[in-house]
């Protein structure tokens, strides 16, 4: 039942998959692992940590290894627990026939991969990158205009966590998400105080900090300098090799933000669900629970789980919205 053992599964099965993609070889007997999960008593924490992983990969490497993965784990423990991990990779098939269609009728670089994944589907913070590099910039705003001819009702925004950047500064090459990118780029012009980095890319001042920080230190050579509060890209900087591999936070660091988003997420679906199931009710006079089961999968935009449906059923029913009569299986609206 600890959790480091659970987040460490996560990282083993991550590292495996990148194998596999890296020699084009998927092991079917490297999915036996599953087996042993039996004995992680916190599959929760595994769960987060293996989807967060997975979103990354997914940006990434092929999602081969992820589906033969979640077909046997949906096996294993059942579709519930694998609901998040099927959300990602539809998202994931349906982001590669999107892009594919876009560039059928676009000139992008090759440098550039775009991803589309829907909110609804993931817990992450909303993080608009508004600094983008003009690079890229032209190519961005041409898909933003084609996916919202697609999807009219639908806003797309450029996640910069989610991002994976390579950049060549004096020489030097960086390995880095979207908001390391955005802040480096932020300081191509001079130096700059953090306020006014975060101020400029609406982004947390000490998460500008954290970030810059680490630069400073001798791991990367002390790429970032500081004088006078204001921070500067080193001139002189010396990393090993020439270059800078400075990764995203890990699963442990983002825990407690990451359940915190996850209760806020599934307090407002629980709340979505119930609105929905009155709204549905009061145009019924009598309806099978079974039925409305399908009538709200329908309406969400997310997945409904049956376990939540009945959650909700018995909530509304204490508080007197709804009678239900077990023996007939169906709902009935009080006014």
């Amino acid at each position: 039942n600890d959790e480091s053992v659970a987040i460490r599964y996560a990282e083993i099965i991550d590292e495996s998959f990148r194998e596999e993609n890296e020699h084009n070889n998927f092991d079917e007997t490297n999915y036996d692992m599953l087996d042993e999960m039996y004995l992680i008593q916190n599959r929760d924490v595994f769960e987060s940590a293996h989807f967060a992983r997975m979103l990354q990969r997914s940006t990434e490497i092929s999602m081969v290894p992820d589906q033969k993965f979640v077909d046997k784990y949906k096996l294993h423990f059942g579709e519930y627990s694998a609901t998040r991990f099927e959300s990602l990779l539809n998202d994931y098939n349906e982001s590669t026939k999107l892009t594919d269609e876009f560039k059928a009728t676009n000139e992008i670089p090759p440098f550039l991969n775009i991803h589309v994944f829907y909110s609804c589907n993931w817990s992450r913070k909303y993080r608009v990158l508004t600094v983008i590099p003009d690079i890229v910039k032209s190519y961005l705003e041409n898909f933003s205009i084609f996916y919202k001819a697609k999807m009219p009702r639908r806003f797309i925004e450029w996640s910069p966590h989610l991002s994976n950047c390579v950049l060549n500064i004096n020489e030097i090459t960086i390995k880095c998400n979207g908001i390391t990118a955005a802040i480096l780029y932020s300081l191509k012009n001079g130096q700059k105080t953090s306020e006014e980095i975060a101020q400029e890319l609406f982004y947390d001042v000490d998460e500008v900090e954290k970030i810059l920080n680490n630069l400073k230190g001798s791991n990367y050579g002390n790429f970032i300098l500081m004088k006078n509060d204001e921070y500067s890209i080193n001139e002189e900087a010396s990393p090993d090799g020439d270059s800078i591999n400075f990764l995203k936070r890990s699963p442990q660091d983002n825990k407690a933000e990451e359940r915190k988003e996850r209760t806020a997420i599934m307090t407002s679906r629980g709340r979505q669900v119930e609105s929905v199931i009155i709204l549905c009710l009061k145009g019924h006079p009598a309806i099978k629970e079974t039925e409305l089961f399908n009538i709200i999968g329908q309406r969400l935009k997310f997945i409904l789980d049956p376990i939540t449906f009945e959650e909700k059923l018995h909530s509304l029913a204490i508080k007197r919205f709804i009678k239900r009569d077990t023996d007939e299986g169906t709902v009935t609206y009080i006014p």
